[in-house]
């Protein structure tokens, strides 16, 4: 039998003969929609393909980070193949933290992305993510890194925890972000949002990063999307991705997998509520009472959100009422919305602030504090807010959204898994809007989170 041979391109890709990429081309495969030109309108066409990209006239390629799976498939089925091997030539230090002492499962999980240096690493939103990914940079320090978030107010808080437990920073990082876009060569770290760092000039910067580092790495979900453009035009040997859901969707992993690597060790939400790492939700569900105008209404989703969720009088007034019912307690209530609209209608109707995209750093930071230190008892924020951000003493988190994905209703509930010496449970709130079947869809795939996680 012939023997399939692999070669690596660069730290991206790996070439494979077109006529051997059928024999691997199985363990590749994901469903793709078409839409074609029908007789009377466009329709909808699914086929399967495999995950492979044009390379030259002779060869295709594959994503580095799917090798692993390539080659478990090829020796599975008795397959011969040549493997030209990464290696990946580091002098790790000692990882070192100023103040914080790393649990033992941490640990575990910092060792696991410096000895295997391409990867996804899974822990709990509220697990102390940040810890590891600081254990990491500990270690690689002497190197040219890039950290890269999706929101400002991740790159601010995790830049502050850097600068205080690795004080060999405190000079050489660089924060871009929020106005500030300005790309020096003179610093050994930087932390940036993406939307700032895919402006720079890439190419000039193809081979000056040794390590990239993702945090919430589900956003890594697409060769075509912001970090797999960018990560695809820099060269850098080392990437590990950070995050408390992996995607489920076939072609969303195999490019999360492709663009970073495999998973390489997980804490899950069931060890770390065990353990006392996190705190345990509890699931409060409120039926929102039938509306036959929203059931009768057809034409767009976005139209019927906006009707059903957005400026539906009889559901916003339940979700004023279960708030002001937690605030008379004196528990802190975060209500979470994705349209802006919505936010400015609840937040209106409680009398409470609202943070969103064009919120200030500075008022943004004022409003966290205060609700932190329970000085206010009500947050309304759009998606801002739903990953990322540390409010450890938060008693409750409301979905004012609805919404189906699976990913979204994790990254909701995570605002409140921060443990403190008095809080070890929160409460989350649902609603079940029965009044359209695109609303019962929604609620019946949150239920299924709920139930899949444990929390019900």
């Amino acid at each position: 039998m012939r023997t399939i041979k692999f070669k690596k391109v660069n730290n991206n890709y790996y070439s494979v003969d077109r006529k051997d990429s059928v024999l691997v081309a199985p363990v590749l495969m994901y469903q793709k929609a078409f839409w074609v030109k029908g007789p009377f309108r466009k329709e909808k066409r699914v086929s399967e393909i495999p995950f492979m990209f044009p390379g030259d006239a002779n060869n295709k390629y594959i994503l580095s980070g799917n090798m692993n799976r390539v080659l478990s498939y090829l020796i599975e089925k008795k397959i011969p193949c040549e493997f030209e091997e990464e290696i990946c030539d580091f002098e790790e230090t000692k990882v070192e933290l100023e103040t914080l002492l790393p649990r033992e499962d941490q640990i575990r999980l910092i060792r696991k992305g410096l000895e295997e240096k391409q990867g996804v690493i899974i822990s709990p939103t509220g697990s102390g993510k940040t810890i590891i990914t600081m254990g990491v940079i500990s270690a690689m320090k002497y190197y040219n890194i890039l950290l890269l978030a999706h929101t400002i107010d991740i790159v601010k808080q995790t830049s502050k925890k850097i600068v205080k437990e690795i004080p060999f920073f405190k000079d050489k990082i660089q924060v871009l972000g929020g106005g500030d876009s300005a790309f020096s060569k003179d610093y050994r770290l930087t932390v940036s949002t993406i939307q700032t760092f895919e402006k720079q000039n890439l190419k000039e910067l193809e081979d000056w990063f040794d390590v990239i580092i993702i945090d919430e790495a589900h956003h890594v979900n697409s060769v075509n999307s912001e970090y797999g453009k960018l990560l695809l035009q820099l060269d850098a040997p080392m990437k590990i991705g950070f995050t408390a859901t992996k995607p489920s969707e076939r072609e969303k992993e195999l490019s999360c997998e492709g663009l970073l690597g495999p998973i390489l060790g997980e804490l899950t939400n069931k060890e770390a509520i065990e353990k006392g790492i996190i705190a345990k939700p509890y699931i409060k569900l409120y039926k929102v009472p039938y509306d036959h105008k929203i059931s009768a209404s057809f034409g767009k989703y976005a139209e019927i959100y906006n009707s059903g969720i957005v400026n539906n009088e009889i559901r916003n007034n339940l979700i004023v009422s279960v708030t002001k019912e937690f605030m008379a307690k004196k528990e802190s209530v975060l209500i979470l919305v994705t349209r802006v609209e919505h936010g400015e209608i609840l937040s209106r109707m409680i009398g409470c602030p609202f943070v969103w995209g064009s919120s200030t750093e500075k008022v943004r930071d004022e409003i966290k504090d205060s609700l932190q230190n329970k000085d206010n008892l009500c947050v309304v924020s759009s998606v801002i807010w739903k990953e990322g951000v540390d409010m450890p003493s938060l008693d409750v988190v409301i979905n004012a959204a609805g919404g189906k994905s699976e990913i979204q209703t994790i990254q909701f509930i995570g605002r409140g898994f921060r443990v403190t010496e008095t809080k070890k449970s929160f409460t989350v709130v649902d609603f079940f809007d029965n009044s359209h079947r695109f609303f019962v869809e929604h609620f019946g795939n949150r239920l299924t989170t709920y139930f899949n996680m444990g929390w019900m």
